[in-house]
């Protein structure tokens, strides 16, 4: 990859993952289908919750449940929190298109809103035209690592990446990458405030051996996990390489089990958290 490729790698996979959407809401209306009436409070709450839900969505790409929890507590029955949870999870399906999904890592659980909407390339073009050209690089740059991540080990193995390998590859990209527009050391690294850690799209994990020494490994982060299509990875690698699909029978076998699928065991069923609605 040469810089300009990465900036159009991020323009050629935008569609890899989901939009985000605007974080206004109106959910007044809510009450004239549901069976549970909230009062004006606990409709207080739940504009709160989807304003909260929708502006770390579109901050981090994801919400640590435990602080979503937090406002659902103000709520003083549990019937009335978990009625607000349901009706949340509602209105993200029914008026925004999005299932919410729950993934979990050392660091915590996390909800995760899967864009349930057909792609409309038409649109994402318009949108893609007013990124600067340090976004559409950052936006490449992470597409290529997602690749890299997803490429470089046997998806039916837990390996992951070794620290050392993922910055071979770094490097290799990174000369080519105009300094001045992206700072690799913010976007990637073994901290939990590096950009790409922080937004749920890569994960490390440090392993001690029996000296005591530590390896450090990558791979994809919980986002990267409920919203990257792995099937469009492959065939850009595929078409970026040269490679056929049975040089890739893991990788194929892998991508084509989790398309469409990869999320369904994750999705918060309605009559999991919630009263019952029917």
């Amino acid at each position: 990859f040469g810089w300009r490729a990465v900036e159009e790698f991020g323009s050629q996979l935008s569609d890899m993952t989901c939009t985000q959407a605007d974080s206004s809401v109106e959910l007044e209306s809510m009450d004239q289908t549901d069976i549970v009436v909230l009062n004006s409070e606990e409709r207080s709450i739940l504009a709160e919750a989807a304003n909260f839900f929708l502006f770390s969505q579109q901050r981090k790409g994801m919400v640590k449940e435990a602080d979503l929890k937090k406002i659902f507590a103000r709520a003083q029955s549990k019937v009335a929190q978990e009625e607000i949870y349901y009706r949340l999870k509602k209105y993200l399906k029914k008026v925004l298109g999005y299932e919410v999904v729950v993934v979990s890592n050392k660091r915590g659980t996390w909800l995760v809103a899967k864009n349930l909407l057909a792609y409309d390339k038409q649109v994402d073009d318009i949108s893609n035209k007013y990124l600067s050209t340090e976004e559409k690089v950052k936006e490449g740059f992470l597409n290529a690592l997602l690749l890299f991540l997803y490429m470089a080990k046997n998806p039916a193995s837990a390996t992951q990446v070794n620290e050392s390998d993922l910055w071979k590859f770094i490097e290799n990209l990174r000369h080519t990458l105009p300094p001045d527009l992206i700072d690799v050391k913010h976007l990637v690294g073994a901290t939990p405030q590096a950009e790409f850690v922080s937004q749920g799209w890569i994960e490390y994990e440090k392993v001690p051996d029996a000296n005591g020494t530590e390896t450090i490994y990558y791979s994809w982060g919980p986002r990267a996990k409920c919203t990257v299509d792995r099937m469009k990875i492959l065939k850009f690698f595929y078409a970026i390489s040269g490679d056929n699909p049975g040089q890739w029978k893991y990788h194929c076998k892998d991508a084509n089990e989790s398309s469409g699928t990869a999320v369904k065991d994750n999705i918060i069923s309605e009559h999991e958290q919630g009263p019952s609605h029917s």
